[in-house]
């Protein structure tokens, strides 16, 4: 094999190995933490409710809103992040809370991308519009029971 040969394919075999998808970064940044819900629409979120979600590794997601704990399923692409609530706790609260809890979800399953920058995580409807403001906990992520 000439040195032609060899160096290009040392160049396929470089071009092919490439970065690790973005799914798989998102994943890694997303899971091993909680994410306090901080701010949602644009609204602050009163902090000692302590709003918040955690990611798996598997693809599915748990937390709590200012009433409710929800569970359900992300997916995520190079930008793109779909996040698909499948089952919310009833629980009785003040109306407040109650509106808190409801816009939270709304937000979340409205996501459509995403950007993390440092220990925030925005997410954004499908306009660009963040949605929902998010900030990574020190420590083991915790679950919703």
């Amino acid at each position: 094999m000439s040195m032609n040969e060899l160096a290009g394919a040392l160049l396929v075999a470089i071009i092919l190995s490439g970065p690790a998808p973005a799914s798989a970064q998102l994943a890694t940044a997303l899971t091993g933490s909680n994410w306090s819900i901080v701010e949602v629409y644009g609204e602050p979120l009163p902090q000692d409710e302590m709003p918040f979600i955690a990611f798996d590794t598997a693809g599915g997601f748990d937390g709590c809103t200012a009433c409710n704990f929800f569970y359900g399923s992300y997916s995520a692409g190079d930008e793109t992040i779909v996040l698909l609530t499948r089952l919310t706790t009833l629980r009785g609260c003040v109306i407040e809370n109650k509106r808190r809890s409801d816009a939270t979800l709304e937000a979340l399953d409205s996501s459509a991308s995403f950007a993390v920058l440092g220990s925030v995580l925005t997410l954004a409807d499908d306009t660009g519009e963040p949605v929902v403001r998010l900030e990574k906990q020190a420590g083991e992520a915790t679950r919703a029971p």
